[in-house]
């Protein structure tokens, strides 16, 4: 704005002075104001240095810019206001392969643009309507953004900005590459969404074919399950069948056999027809009583005895039972054991007597009976060397009343192994059959292994009858385990004395001298069963036995108890042991 004085004021002359600074330099600018605002005139020199200066910074302007232009890797055109092009770089002539004739500062684009559209990459259609399409895109002054393919093989993205004081800068991008890797993910997706249908559509395939293998199952099982039942109530009422004939049946074989023992002493009545008359009779009470047992196991009647069970004693039974044939033709061999198993004694013999019984019966040769280990186990055998079985008959022989077509000759009715089998699975025992034709059979029963019964306990009448009279006191917390040891203790003879804790113990003692503490370790009291042992033996005397009674989970309890004179034994107490401890304080004493 000019002042009152007709001259430019200061806020004037620094706009003015910042626009020349931007074409001639700070210096100039300055230098040239102030000759003005003073009315110094120009000298020629100064003006030839302002239009050097002014020179060099425009062409230092556009070296700057154009180096920008071309460190780009896009290709760049500028239009004015007048749609005339005033800038661009060499990408862009390459991209749209432009002659150098045509690219002129001041060319009208719409030249350009006709030129393009003549070769095709305007895009399909008519040429002139193509060119005026771009140029109405231009003349709006919008910015847009839109991709084409530039030919066969290139694909561009065109951005336009319109500058602020009229024209358009336009960017041209080859994006050929980003655009086939897009197109290859979209393939690669649609490849994928394929599979995956194809792969959901096989596991619906698979669930539709397992639940109808589930329902077929489903159905097996309930067939399965009503043939068990109908098998069980069919089982149950052939068991029932054979209990109430067996009974009926009975009754006059037993008047038989009655008879037949009153008519042994005529003389007029041979004695051969007795004898088979008596055979028979002994041979259909065998297989009642045969079948009768078979009723009991079958309907849970029967429950076997368990206990630790010698082998060794059963193998010396059955040697002596055996002893007759076994010197007639030296076939029976028995291999000495040491072991114990768990089993009812009863069946056991039982079993090994038909093993043995049929080995003898159906081979002519040596006959061996021992036992091996197998784990936690131990598996009795019975051994021949006779003419074996059959595949088919080894499923068969264990079921009622089954015999071998060979083997129908011989004395027998097939029930021997069937009862065997039953005996063998109310112990928890696992009955096996290895034959092999031409060499022979093994007949075997595994059973668990249980703990040796020591010899003390095979003495037990004589070490009880020398416990008689001796006085026991017991401490204990648990009045089932007092109850346990009184049993126990009464049945050896000794006298006895009940604690429950610490004043009970002293009190008891009060008129009472025991010979033996029994002591529980655990006490629910202020002393623990070694303090009240002690204390107990300052008032009774250092003579007194003490055994320590414990489960406790503690490593040197037995040490500390050894270490104060006293015996150690864990619960669950074995009454062997228990014998021992007692017997050894009478042997003291």
């Amino acid at each position: 704005m000019l002042g009152h004085d007709g001259f430019a004021d200061p806020p004037l002359l620094q706009t003015v002075e910042r626009s020349l600074a931007g074409i001639t330099g700070v210096a100039t600018a300055r230098s040239l104001l102030e000759s003005i605002s003073t009315h110094r005139p120009v000298k020629v020199e100064e003006v030839m240095n302002i239009v050097r200066d002014t020179t060099q910074a425009l062409r230092f302007n556009q070296d700057v810019l154009y180096a920008s232009f071309e460190s780009v890797p896009t290709g760049i055109s500028v239009v004015n206001e007048k749609l005339e092009l005033v800038a661009w770089n060499s990408k862009y002539q390459a991209l749209f392969e432009l002659p150098d004739s045509m690219l002129q500062i001041g060319m009208p684009i719409v030249e350009i643009a006709r030129f393009n559209a003549s070769r095709g990459m305007l895009g399909e259609g008519d040429t002139e309507e193509l060119v005026q399409t771009r140029m109405r895109h231009l003349r709006r002054a919008n910015p847009y953004r839109v991709r084409r393919s530039h030919n066969k093989s290139t694909v561009i993205e065109i951005k336009g900005e319109p500058l602020p004081r009229g024209g358009y800068v336009t960017t041209y991008d080859d994006i050929s590459e980003f655009m086939r890797a897009q197109n290859e993910l979209e393939l690669a997706k649609i490849d994928l969404e394929a599979r995956v249908h194809e792969r959901t559509k096989t596991i619906e395939e698979i669930n539709a074919s397992l639940l109808e293998e589930i329902s077929t199952r489903r159905e097996a099982e309930a067939q399965l399950l009503e043939a068990k039942m109908e098998a069980e109530n069919a089982n149950r009422t052939k068991s029932e069948f054979l209990a109430l004939a067996s009974h009926d049946i009975m009754q006059p074989l037993n008047a038989a056999s009655l008879f037949t023992d009153s008519l042994s002493n005529d003389s007029s009545i041979d004695s051969e027809i007795l004898a088979a008359i008596r055979s028979s009779i002994e041979s259909a009470s065998s297989t009642i009583s045969t079948l009768m047992e078979i009723s009991q196991i079958d309907k849970g009647v029967f429950k076997p005895s368990i206990s630790s069970v010698s082998v060794q004693d059963i193998f010396d039974a059955l040697r002596s039972e055996y002893a007759v044939l076994a010197e007639q033709s030296r076939v029976i061999k028995f291999v000495n054991t040491r072991a114990y198993v768990r089993a009812d004694k009863v069946s056991l013999t039982r079993i090994l007597q038909n093993f043995i019984s049929n080995a003898v019966k159906y081979s002519d040769s040596r006959v061996l009976v021992g036992c091996r280990r197998r784990g936690e186990s131990l598996e009795i055998t019975v051994l021949d060397q006779g003419r074996g079985i059959s595949k088919k008959d080894i499923e068969a022989i264990f079921g009622e009343f089954y015999r071998a077509n060979e083997h129908k000759k011989i004395e027998g009715i097939g029930l021997g192994l069937a009862v065997t089998k039953r005996l063998g699975e109310a112990m928890g025992g696992d009955i096996r059959v290895i034959s092999h034709r031409g060499k022979g059979s093994a007949f075997s029963i595994t059973l668990p292994i249980s703990e040796p019964i020591e010899r003390s306990e095979r003495q037990s009448e004589e070490s009880e009858h020398r416990l008689n009279g001796l006085r026991v006191l017991c401490v204990d917390d648990d009045q089932r385990n007092l109850n346990a040891l009184t049993g126990l203790l009464k049945k050896w003879g000794c006298v006895i004395r009940l604690a429950e804790d610490n004043w009970s113990a002293f009190r008891a003692v009060d008129g009472f001298a025991p010979d033996v503490l029994l002591m529980d370790y655990q006490l629910q009291d202020d002393l623990d069963g070694l303090e009240l042992s002690d204390r107990l033996l300052d008032q009774l005397g250092p003579d007194v036995g003490v055994c320590i009674l414990s489960a406790a989970d503690i490593s040197d309890l037995r040490d500390q108890a050894n270490a104060r004179g006293y015996s150690f034994i864990p619960k669950p107490i074995k009454p062997a042991k228990l014998l021992a401890f007692l017997s050894s304080r009478v042997d003291e004493s």
